[in-house]
């Protein structure tokens, strides 16, 4: 359905009159319609002209006795503007404010269909607004839901109230900063991610039409409404094609009001998600760069305390075990003295990546400072935390080689909670445990209390 045909309730007929009926007949034909204009149209059903009551008024002023003498044709707006039935509500709104008209016939062709109003525009437009202002609240109640600056718990949040926002059964959102693949979260949908960058990635507003075979395929049926994430175009290199929010499965609006209001609301949502997911990864990039050691990229000390103050928590809460370990590179201070503090730079990096490597996923490593570098070992005891960093200390000595030609080596601490109340006390005995590798002859891993 067309805009116009939604201003006028979808009427599809128009009061018409001949150019020779009399100016009694018409006003009685407004009258009995309640309405303020008629066409003229001549013997083939051409329209001729508009008769309107200010054209009435402005011949029959003091002589209402002329109504029945005078003949419409004598009376009747020759120059006619008018409009085609799928013309643009903004294209009608301008045309009667241009030339001060409250009337315009709808045509087809040359032919009347249908008459709108100033009246019946207006009408549609506060309802429009009223539309909109609802709109516009739905959306500054999504965007306190939005107090987060985690990018997961963002897309959590979106993939949760946004369908609801549009009625749809299925969701997509995919949004990264180019550097990694983009997160992805899904409701209801199995659209390749690959195929939906392919075909929209172009685009900077968001589109609406049929679904996709792909979809169809999924049993998805009707209109799918894709909102580009992106910077736009000022955006340059930002503006990702891969950062887009795919909608499919609502109701059937079946009316332009809707469609347009359906619109309106892409557009907010479109603001919102921008601003928003862009400062959740300047946050998690900048938390990453804050947190991750710029020379080795293991974490940092501040991210180990944060961290192992978790699994101390989790500890006491559900009893659950984990260890620790301190790895120190031995005579350290001879590699830089040697190769100088450039080579024990590298020394340091492939050390970081050999530990990194040596260890599991789960496994959390840090550089404590200095040479030191701590491994935290969640769900591990002192007996399974002594094979995997003893793996981690052959790993070394078998792949890195110190200026002079001999292997570099690592002493090791290891330590498993024992109910201490803080990590430093936990630290503190793998700490002792490394100072007694060392003092064992080095290259060597030591275990704090063995059991």
């Amino acid at each position: 359905m067309s805009q116009v045909d939604v201003v006028l309730g979808g009427v599809s007929y128009v009061l018409t009159i001949g150019p020779d009926e009399p100016l009694a007949r018409a006003v009685q034909i407004m009258a009995e319609a309640n309405v303020g204009a008629v066409t003229v149209i001549d013997d083939a059903g051409q329209l001729m002209g508009i008769l309107s009551e200010r054209d009435i008024l402005k011949h029959v002023a003091g002589d209402p006795g002329t109504l029945s003498s005078i003949p419409v044709a004598q009376v009747m707006t020759k120059k006619v503007f008018s409009c085609p039935r799928d013309a643009r509500l903004a294209d009608v709104n301008r045309l009667m404010v241009e030339h001060r008209i409250r009337h315009l016939p709808v045509v087809d062709g040359a032919r009347p269909v249908a008459m709108i109003s100033s009246r019946d525009v207006l009408a549609h437009q506060l309802a429009l607004m009223a539309g909109m202002k609802e709109a516009a609240e739905q959306i500054a109640r999504l965007l306190k839901c939005l107090k987060t600056l985690e990018v997961d718990e963002v897309l959590s949040v979106v993939a949760m109230e946004v369908p609801r926002l549009f009625g749809a059964g299925r969701f997509t959102i995919s949004f990264g900063d180019g550097t990694i693949a983009p997160a992805v979260c899904r409701r209801n949908c199995l659209f390749p991610i690959e195929e939906l960058v392919v075909e929209d990635s172009v685009r900077a507003c968001p589109t609406c039409g049929p679904a996709p075979e792909a979809c169809r395929r999924q049993g998805c049926t009707g209109q799918r409404m894709l909102i580009p994430l992106g910077a736009g175009d000022e955006g340059g290199a930002s503006a990702l094609s891969s950062n887009l929010l795919c909608l499919c499965g609502w109701p059937d609006h079946g009316n332009a009001a809707a469609d347009e209001l359906f619109q309106y609301k892409a557009l907010l949502v479109q603001d919102v998600l921008r601003t928003t997911l862009a400062n959740a990864l300047r946050f998690s990039e900048t938390h990453r760069r804050g947190a991750v050691d710029a020379l080795t990229g293991v974490w940092m000390r501040r991210a180990l305390q944060a961290r192992l103050q978790e699994e101390l928590d989790r500890g006491r809460r559900y009893g659950n075990i984990f260890s620790i370990a301190f790895l120190d590179v031995d005579h350290f201070k001879s590699i830089n003295d040697q190769g100088g503090h450039a080579n024990g730079d590298d020394v340091l990096r492939a050390v970081a990546m050999a530990i990194s490597t040596s260890t599991r996923a789960t496994d959390f490593v840090s550089r404590y400072g200095g040479d030191e570098f701590v491994v935290l070992l969640p769900e591990t005891d002192q007996a399974g935390a002594l094979i995997l960093i003893d793996r981690v200390r052959q790993a070394v000595h078998d792949q890195l080689v110190r200026p002079d030609g001999a292997p570099v080596t690592l002493s090791c601490g290891v330590a498993q909670w024992r109910d201490e109340t803080t990590s430093d006390d936990l630290l503190a005995r793998a700490d002792a445990a490394l100072f007694q590798a060392k003092r064992a002859g080095r290259n060597t891993v030591i275990v704090a209390d063995p059991q």
